[in-house]
């Protein structure tokens, strides 16, 4: 995971930036910090999906721990935006370890620029001052329409789900493996419990939806069921603690 670092960004971490030799543009990341108010907003753009992360509030002392803070990020982003758990944190664990460098392309760099310019259409209804990582505001980026690596306009989700299908078929041996000790679980919960937990799933698009088509499966948080949106087929997660 090569980051390309304004100047700005990178007075601001403090670090010397390293040679790296050119990387595929999956690998290639390009950052750039400014004020919101007094306080510091932190922009990250993947280069060869546009998969834009925002992260504000950062104090002197999180720039000590950015790279956790980063990967943390773009794996909840990822996840936020459909893909499962697994897959998210596997997303970030395929990008490597973090090098900073110096910025090196006019074009990546106007374009990040474009893409801040047009994040600031959605502050307003999407900003939230309490929260580091900037969600809401990640989310509606990733459907606003940018130019892509081959010169058309397109989406950053529309990318990324390539990379979701790519990843179903990646684990598809491990979706068609049963997690018995989790549906055990599961089946131990009581049938109205369970019941309500199945109807009161949250779809980005829909809103409070019925899961079907789901899976169980487990995470550090708890079980996981993994399905689809009853009304329009989207993604869907919940998690039961």
């Amino acid at each position: 995971m090569v980051i390309k670092c304004t100047k700005a960004m990178l007075s601001k971490m403090k670090v010397i930036p390293l040679e790296v030799n050119e990387v595929e543009f999956f690998y290639s990341w390009h950052c750039h910090i400014r004020k919101i108010g007094r306080s510091n907003m932190v922009t990250l753009i993947h280069d060869e999906t546009r998969l834009s992360i925002f992260i504000y509030g950062l104090l002197s002392k999180d720039f000590k721990n950015i790279d956790k803070i980063i990967k943390e990020s773009v794996r909840d982003i990822y996840y936020a935006l459909g893909g499962n758990y697994n897959m998210a944190q596997a997303f970030v664990v395929d990008q490597g370890e973090i090098s900073f460098t110096n910025t090196s392309d006019r074009t990546m760099v106007a374009r990040m620029n474009h893409i801040i310019q047009e994040s600031e259409w959605f502050m307003e209804e999407t900003f939230d001052p309490s929260k580091y990582l900037q969600q809401d505001l990640c989310v509606r980026m990733s459907d606003v329409m940018t130019k892509g690596m081959d010169g058309k306009y397109t989406t950053s989700l529309k990318e990324l789900r390539r990379y979701f299908e790519a990843d179903e078929d990646k684990h598809s041996k491990v979706k068609e493996t049963v997690n018995i000790k989790a549906t055990q679980q599961w089946k131990s919960i009581p049938a109205d419990i369970r019941h309500y937990i199945v109807n009161n799933c949250f779809c980005r698009k829909c809103g409070v939806t019925r899961i079907v088509n789901y899976y169980v499966g487990t995470t550090k948080y708890g079980l996981l069921l993994e399905g689809e949106c009853q009304e329009c087929g989207q993604r869907v997660n919940r998690v039961v603690d």
